[in-house]
């Protein structure tokens, strides 16, 4: 019992208005269709149990803790050494050698450096005196702002990242300033920009 209620004439005009044209269907769409529903029956492909078990073995880049390909995160209260944690876990993964007794495979390694970036330096400088060498170039540094939940932002880093290897982003939380950590909405965002 709404006045003047919306008729399916009304709709029909508010879309002529906006550049719809009605056409005829013709068998072309009609084939059309039955081509894109024949295509999302293939798009799903049901598996056994022994179909999975012949599946290659999962690979790492840490043998047992970071998949060759996946996501993965380190996590700990403020100032509890995350960052030169990733730091040496990433020079591990770029040289390929242990990384506390654990083998890793090599692959560049890239760092995008959201927070503390003025100390960055010192760290770089800490981790060579440590070590008695340079840090390695296969470790590259991004220092520019990134916003994972901006799709512009996530394709611009896609471009600008070597094939298969590590990203670190550090941290989540200026990665995504606005996000609320507590909410799957926008931790489903993140996930999502960060598979991408």
């Amino acid at each position: 019992n709404v006045p003047n209620p919306v008729g399916i004439g009304s709709l029909y005009l508010c879309a002529k208005r906006l550049g719809w044209q009605q056409g005829p269907v013709t068998s072309q769409a009609s084939e059309t269709n039955s081509l894109q529903l024949a295509s999302c029956a293939q798009a799903y492909r049901l598996y056994t149990a022994q179909d999975l078990l012949s599946f290659p073995v999962a690979s790492y880049k840490v043998k047992g803790i970071l998949p060759d390909v996946g996501l993965g995160a380190i996590y700990g209260s403020s100032g509890s050494g995350k960052s030169f944690l990733s730091l040496e876990l990433g020079a591990c993964i770029n040289q390929g050698v242990e990384f506390f007794g654990i083998k890793t495979q090599p692959c560049e390694v890239t760092v995008v450096c959201l927070e503390g970036e003025g100390g960055l330096q010192r760290r770089i400088q800490a981790w060579e005196a440590a070590h008695g060498k340079p840090m390695p170039l296969g470790v590259k540094f991004i220092i520019q702002p990134f916003e994972m939940m901006r799709v512009e932002q996530v394709e611009l880093l896609i471009q600008a990242l070597p094939k298969w290897g590590v990203v670190f982003i550090d941290t989540l939380n200026r990665a995504a300033p606005a996000a609320d950590e507590n909410s799957s909405k926008d931790m489903g965002l993140i996930l999502e920009a960060a598979k991408r």
